[in-house]
């Protein structure tokens, strides 16, 4: 999952760090939001 191939190596790196942090980020709003929803 490389995105942006065409800016180079460093920035691929920095893109993949940051879609990593997104993606943990997104796996804990969805289990927030999973939780909140049950207990509706």
């Amino acid at each position: 999952m490389i995105f942006y191939w065409g800016f180079g190596g460093e920035a691929t790196k920095l893109s993949y760090r940051w879609l990593s942090k997104l993606e943990g980020f997104g796996r804990l709003a969805i289990r927030f939001l999973g939780y909140c929803g049950h207990n509706i």
